[in-house]
């Protein structure tokens, strides 16, 4: 029963580096499943094929069951579940135990992976929207967690897999750009854009936005007026 015992720990460690979409220890224990000799103790003799198709039967019933807790929609878990037994059903002969043992792990983990990243995808959609509509204001991670009920702990994470950069530096941009706009097209003050941008105060504002446009937005307002002179005079 040594084996047996050992299979079972393998594929349950199996299912839990699936959850996490490691994909290096998802194959690792996959390759020491494959590597136990189950058959003496799990097969009778009068039916190793039956045995075989029960033993990656389980495997499936436990995959599906994990899926459903990490949140892949029910039809999608439940699409998987009936595919997978209906091809190990219709076998006469198990002749590739090991193949078998590869490629149903791997569809539960190809589908739970490209449902993740599509989440992602949504999200960060969505954060980058929350940004734009509100950039004017002094924003903090729990308030975009509040508003889209997206965990604090998860934002930056999703948000950088699409966008390649922070939240935090994302909306700094967003100021900056909204900034040039104000120093363009109106007389504010740059006390008065660095409040309506919601700065720390005026010198932080002029510090951030000589930074990223190695200017202070004062010399940026009179490079801009000067080009709209030059252009004037020609």
């Amino acid at each position: 029963m040594k084996n047996l015992h050992a299979f079972h720990r393998y594929a349950n460690k199996m299912v839990d580096y699936f959850a996490q979409l490691d994909d290096k220890k998802f194959k690792l224990y996959i390759n020491k499943m494959k590597s136990c000799q189950v058959f003496g103790d799990a097969l009778t003799t009068s039916n190793v094929i039956r045995g075989e198709k029960d033993i990656l039967i389980d495997i499936i019933s436990k995959l599906t069951d994990r899926s459903e807790k990490e949140g892949l929609p029910f039809e999608k878990d439940v699409f998987i579940q009936s595919v997978s037994v209906q091809k190990i059903e219709l076998q006469a002969n198990i002749l590739n135990f090991s193949g078998w043992l590869e490629e149903i792990p791997y569809a539960y983990f190809n589908e739970l992976k490209k449902w993740r990243e599509n989440l992602f995808i949504d999200k960060a959609e969505k954060i980058e929207r929350y940004l734009k509509i509100n950039s004017r204001e002094n924003i903090k991670l729990k308030d975009i967690s509040n508003e889209l009920e997206i965990s604090e702990q998860s934002l930056n994470t999703i948000f950088k897999k699409k966008y390649g950069t922070t939240i935090k530096r994302y909306l700094t941009q967003l100021k900056i750009e909204n900034a040039k706009e104000l120093l363009t097209t109106t007389e504010l003050k740059i006390h008065d854009i660095s409040e309506y941008l919601s700065f720390v105060d005026e010198s932080y504002f002029i510090s951030t936005f000589n930074k990223a446009c190695g200017v202070t937005p004062s010399k940026y307002r009179q490079n801009y007026i000067e080009k709209l002179l030059n252009k004037k005079s020609v």
